[in-house]
């Protein structure tokens, strides 16, 4: 949706934690106007509350979904490989919004839903407003034979299901919190193989 990707900050749950608990005194010492913040916070909690009242936060869903041959369903949305996600609507669980969006983006019925996986956070610039955004992620188990039809009034230009290599290939070249759920993906599955 024209998320500016020069302006824009990933971070899984673990990094945010861990960049709080590094800056988050420098961003008191140095940012004060700009956040607001005008005294140390006591707990990690205090001071992401102060850091998300920064910005307009929302909440997504989206899924890595992995077929029977182990391929993942990657989607190419604004000429970037991704995976498929959105907005929770109001009354919706994550689950029940991830299993929504993932058919709604790549015209497939609603995959079955194996787990859950970390949460990444990131933050981008659209229209000139400010917005953090929470995405929980599903591992879930999809079918090699279903037709693919990318939802096209959603920037989604292609959907492959890609390999163990396909997928490696593209971890640098993808949003960095997408890239991290694809590693802890490929870091889960060789500790199941030991």
């Amino acid at each position: 949706m024209g998320e500016d990707r020069l302006k824009s900050l990933e971070l899984t749950n673990d990094q945010l934690s861990q960049t709080l608990k590094e800056s988050s005194i420098e961003l008191i010492k140095s940012d004060a106007k700009k956040l607001k913040i005008k005294h140390r916070v006591p707990n990690i909690h205090e001071a992401f509350e102060i850091l998300k009242s920064q910005f307009t936060y929302i909440e997504a869903a989206g899924g890595l979904i992995v077929n029977q041959k182990n391929q993942v369903l990657m989607i190419n949305r604004l000429d970037v490989w991704d995976l498929p996600k959105g907005k929770i609507e109001r009354g919706e669980t994550p689950a029940k919004a991830a299993q929504r969006e993932v058919s709604e983006e790549c015209g497939i019925p609603y995959p079955w839903i194996i787990k859950d996986l970390p949460s990444t956070y990131h933050i981008y610039k659209q229209s000139s407003k400010w917005y953090l955004k929470k995405t929980y992620w599903f591992l879930m188990r999809g079918d090699a034979g279903w037709s693919l039809i990318p939802q096209k009034e959603e920037g989604i230009m292609d959907i492959k299901w890609m390999n163990e290599l396909e997928v490696k290939d593209i971890i640098g070249r993808t949003y960095p919190a997408i890239g991290d759920i694809l590693k802890f993906h490929n870091k889960t599955k060789e500790q199941a193989k030991k």
